[in-house]
């Protein structure tokens, strides 16, 4: 398979165990993920690693930090345990994050906003999101909170990340005296250049 290439501060290998030990600064470069921790452990022989502490994975399209993660270089895929990332103008934060082939990611426990107060007026929360970087994220059982109160459920929620839009479909929170905590849903299209 690809190589590994790798910086860090220190290293041990167990030879007998096929165990590469990298801490410090530790920076992991494989064909098409980047990988930034300050411990990580590689079992060289099956091409597998993992991190007990803090870490970055970018793979030149997105970047997720995680508190903990597992990788198998050689599918190419990942999996990190208390996760946040954003992709285009959304922010997320997960129980779990997996990076499949084909640099999806499928986040699970999760909230994620667009919003960029602190903290935010709005979030969703949904018990899964799939996120194709620089296309699409695809929700899953989602909730739409407005401040803590959380004001309507919807089985799927679906955003382009593409920065052209056939369909744009545009949602904006808002409370006034009349109608109290509202969602103003607009859905707009380009007839022409002009």
């Amino acid at each position: 398979g690809p190589r590994l290439e790798y910086s860090e501060d220190r290293v041990e290998f167990d030879a007998e165990r096929s165990l590469l030990h990298l801490s410090g600064d530790v920076v992991l470069v494989e064909s098409t993920m980047t990988v930034k921790a300050k411990e990580l452990w590689i079992d060289t022989e099956h091409r597998r690693g993992n991190s007990p502490g803090p870490l970055l994975v970018e793979d030149g399209v997105s970047a997720v930090y995680g508190e903990s993660g597992e990788f198998d270089f050689a599918a190419h895929t990942g999996r990190l345990e208390r996760t946040s990332a954003g992709h285009a103008d959304w922010r997320i934060k997960a129980r779990e994050a997996s990076l499949g082939a084909g640099r999806a990611l499928d986040y699970r426990g999760a909230s994620f906003t667009s919003c960029s107060a602190k903290p935010p007026h709005y979030h969703f929360r949904a018990s899964s999101i799939t996120v194709k970087p620089k296309r699409s994220i695809w929700a899953r059982n989602v909730l739409f909170y407005l401040g803590d109160a959380p004001v309507f459920y919807l089985p799927v929620l679906y955003k382009s990340l593409k920065p052209r839009h056939w369909l744009r479909w545009k949602t904006q929170p808002g409370f006034d005296r009349r109608n109290g905590v509202f969602a103003k849903n607009t859905l707009t299209t380009e007839h022409g250049e002009h």
